[in-house]
């Protein structure tokens, strides 16, 4: 796998445990707990395209997934918004032209820090 996939893969399972946390706080879920969601709507190879042309279906199933997941009720709104927000996470790690990362995720979030 290579570097931009796994930093990919990282910010878009990072962003959907945090949703996930944020709606259940007994339990902590992490990144590997999203992948799995993920991966039983989008299949393994999930790419940025296949969640941003995601289906009201795929966000049903998701929510499905998340509510087994978490033994509470998720509507589809919650695993759309969850989505959408590792989209926006994704981008928004985007620092470079011509679609090259600027370093790797971590250092992109490091620099984001020094810079406050």
């Amino acid at each position: 796998m290579d570097q931009q996939r796994q930093d990919f893969i990282a910010s878009v399972c990072n962003a959907v445990s945090s949703c996930l946390n944020e709606h259940v706080e007994a339990v902590l879920y992490c990144g590997q707990d999203a992948y799995e969601l993920l991966t039983q709507v989008f299949r393994r190879d999930f790419t940025e395209s296949d969640l941003r042309a995601a289906t009201a279906q795929h966000h049903r199933e998701l929510a499905g997934a998340m509510s087994e997941m978490l033994e509470v009720p998720v509507d589809q709104a919650f695993a759309e918004e969850a989505v959408r927000s590792a989209l926006w996470r994704w981008a928004g790690a985007w620092t470079g032209r011509r679609g090259k990362r600027k370093g790797g995720l971590a250092e992109t979030l490091a620099h984001r820090h020094e810079r406050r």
